[in-house]
């Protein structure tokens, strides 16, 4: 069998942040390979500014629906990256939640890799 030319056969580029992994390195298959190594993700004392990534597994049928939102969101001017869409519907839960069981306070924010104290909310 025939070796191919690796100088021939490239990685597609990714143009998608959620799917690479990092919104500044999204544009190739090497920052998606790089991106899953990151250890800071979650941290609760790095500043609410910095994207830090978080992977979840999901059904296959849930993950099409979801594409499907997203795109029918973005024709009508929606977020411009699945990313973007998905950080919205998560932070509208986290406040929905918020309001239903911690009377409109922030949760106090959980670092990764760590067993939280009780309780979560700011009330005693």
């Amino acid at each position: 069998m025939k070796t191919p030319d690796p100088h021939v056969l490239s990685k597609a580029t990714i143009n998608d942040p959620i799917i690479a992994g990092n919104a500044s390195e999204a544009g190739s298959a090497v920052s998606a390979s790089n991106a899953s190594h990151a250890s800071t993700a979650g941290r609760a004392s790095e500043s609410v500014d910095v994207p830090v990534k978080f992977t979840i597994r999901l059904p296959k049928t849930l993950m099409g629906r979801i594409r499907a939102a997203y795109l029918a969101d973005l024709t009508e001017g929606g977020a411009p990256t699945l990313s973007e869409w998905a950080a919205e519907h998560l932070a509208q839960a986290v406040n929905e939640s918020e309001q239903r069981v911690n009377g409109g306070a922030q949760f106090r924010p959980v670092g990764t890799g760590r067993v939280p104290r009780l309780p979560l909310s700011g009330r005693n």
